[in-house]
């Protein structure tokens, strides 16, 4: 398999870059669609990585933190993140509308 970066394909050295990987899945979702490679350099050379407590920690999102990490209202938040539940990127966890996070499938 070729690792390059290209429209369809990005990748990301370790799951730091989580929040410019959230903007290659808008873009994505803008698209064609496209696949996002974690532990691997922007050379293509596979590297791995640890889990360390804050990739664990920070595996969901909620809406308010999508709007404010992507600059949008809460209206486009709800239906990006509704999208994403539909192609089956992200599933929802939680119940009632202040408990509701989102997670990567």
């Amino acid at each position: 398999m070729s690792f390059i970066e290209s429209e369809t394909q990005e990748l990301k050295k370790s799951t730091a870059q989580l929040e410019r990987a959230l903007k290659a899945v808008c873009g994505f979702l803008n698209h064609k669609g496209g696949i996002i490679y974690f532990g691997i350099n922007n050379h293509g050379e596979i590297e791995g990585q640890d889990v360390s407590d804050t990739t664990l920690k920070n595996k969901t999102i909620a809406n308010k933190e999508y709007q404010v990490l992507f600059g949008v209202s809460r209206n486009t938040a709800s239906k990006d993140l509704n999208d994403l539940v539909e192609k089956r990127i992200v599933k929802r966890a939680g119940e009632g509308k202040r408990s509701i996070r989102y997670l990567l499938n």
